[in-house]
């Protein structure tokens, strides 16, 4: 310790260290393994009359039994060190916690809840009095683009701390998988489109309006509205192809804004 250090400024030194030297001791539990699945999964496979296990359920075993240990150790850093997942929890919708049978609901999700702030600024609203639709098409439609949305958000921070341009792969997720039409790369105006996507205030009722209009809508018009009720494969989408009077494109863009309007706002968590 450098002896030149006020006694005052040595011990938070010293606090500092200690602190950082923890981390690295639960962090150093945290083995990080890729599982890798047979592709011939099937759901009865039986373990063998000479005790061998079938790939597939080994492979299951082992998943289950790993993530047990990663969800202790990381149930063990946020109870001592809360304010180095703060940040990340805010933004997610769920958390990984053990839950025992002999429990009752509670227990480590509580302190989930209560000291990491679990999904305080996740743009849907996961409170209790929340206007969830689990039975609308709509809202299980929207929710995944918005979740979707949100994730490239999140990558997009991360590349731009870390100076590196946003990867392919968080690109392709947030269309579901490939860019629209098949393509390998994106047209001018789609990359536009990432653009204000990435530049958008964070989304709550007060600016579900604006999100409806700048970012939702344009991108399901580009990806999943297709040009009539035969060419949309979303039946939340079909269903507006089938109203009356729509026999175009403009006419079912302005009635979707209407009802991303009317869905998103109920979603959206408060401001």
């Amino acid at each position: 310790m450098d002896k030149n250090l006020p006694s005052e400024a040595e011990g938070k030194v010293a606090e500092a260290l200690g602190t950082f030297q923890e981390v690295q001791r639960i962090l150093a539990k945290f083995p990080i393994r890729r599982w890798s699945f047979p592709p011939e999964v099937t759901p009865l496979e039986q373990i063998q009359p000479d005790g061998s296990k079938p790939p597939t359920l080994e492979a299951a075993e082992k998943l289950v039994l790993e993530t047990v240990r990663l969800v202790g150790r990381l149930a063990e850093l946020s109870v001592r060190f809360p304010e180095l997942l703060n940040v990340l929890a805010r933004q997610m919708p769920a958390w990984p916690v053990m839950h025992f049978k002999r429990e009752g609901v509670g227990g480590d999700f509580w302190h989930v809840r209560r000291h990491l702030q679990l999904a305080e600024e996740y743009p849907l609203d996961t409170s209790h009095g929340a206007r969830w639709h689990p039975s609308s098409a709509t809202g299980q439609y929207l929710s995944r683009w918005v979740d979707r949305i949100h994730c490239f958000r999140l990558d997009t921070v991360r590349a731009q701390q870390g100076t590196k341009p946003v990867s392919r792969a968080s690109t392709m997720a947030l269309f579901n998988g490939s860019p629209p039409g098949g393509r390998r790369q994106l047209r001018s105006e789609q990359e536009s489109l990432l653009q204000v996507v990435i530049r958008m205030p964070p989304l709550t009722k007060a600016t579900s309006n604006e999100w409806s209009r700048q970012v939702l809508v344009p991108l399901i018009m580009l990806w999943d509205a297709g040009s009539d009720e035969a060419s949309c494969k979303e039946p939340a989408l079909k269903a507006i192809w089938r109203q009356k009077g729509v026999k175009s494109r403009a006419t079912f863009k302005s009635r979707l804004l209407t009802k991303v309007r009317q869905t998103l706002r109920s979603l959206a968590r408060p401001a």
